[in-house]
């Protein structure tokens, strides 16, 4: 799977020129605008569908939101059944948060190092400069990159956990009366659909 991310960025795709150009001049990571607008904006019409991201949030109240609703629009509802809000301490599997560009990282990637889930622990992404972006600012996201895909990132988590006797994420359950009632709640905060997606 990680040849396939590097066939298709890299080659078949790249930051626009507008980006790179902001990279020289505001130091922004050109690579990551690209996929922070893939991961963001899904219903574009992209030829790549996907990264290798999965966007969490900093906001307890977004996270409610997604563990509570589902779809958008009119098909927008409180989802059925049981859901999920997980919580991952960040600072317990030491240092995880990026450092390198983008760019570099993927370079990195198709070393034996990065091919062994069991030791590479997912990244964080969230450089200190990023580009102005009204869904990602309601949304406080952080990003976190799934640098194996042979392996689910809970697995990998879970297997840290058990080697190294630190708790790493929390599943919290939602029933459906909880849903109902975080609802309401999201209702009086107004964190609303028009909030979460603003354009």
């Amino acid at each position: 799977m990680t040849s396939m991310v590097l066939l298709k960025f890299g080659t078949v795709w790249n930051p626009s020129q507008e980006a790179i150009d902001r990279e020289r001049v505001d130091d922004i990571d050109p690579w990551f605008e690209l996929l922070k607008n893939l991961q963001q904006y899904p219903e574009k019409d992209y030829f790549i569908n996907g990264t290798f991201l999965l966007d969490w949030t900093r906001s307890k109240d977004i996270a409610l939101y997604f563990a509570t609703y589902h779809g958008k629009g009119n098909e927008r509802a409180i989802s059925p059944g049981h859901g999920a809000l997980w919580v991952f301490d960040a600072v317990s599997t030491g240092k995880t948060l990026q450092t390198l560009k983008v760019k570099d990282i993927l370079s990195l990637m198709g070393g034996a190092e990065f091919l062994n889930g069991n030791k590479t622990l997912p990244l964080l992404f969230h450089p200190a400069k990023q580009t102005f972006q009204p869904r990602s600012v309601n949304q406080i996201p952080i990003y976190v990159a799934q640098m194996d895909y042979r392996y689910d990132v809970a697995e990998v988590w879970a297997g840290f956990e058990n080697h190294n006797k630190k708790q790493v994420f929390i599943k919290l359950i939602l029933n459906e009366d909880l849903k109902g009632e975080a609802a309401m709640y999201l209702e009086k905060r107004e964190i609303t659909e028009s909030y979460v997606y603003p354009e």
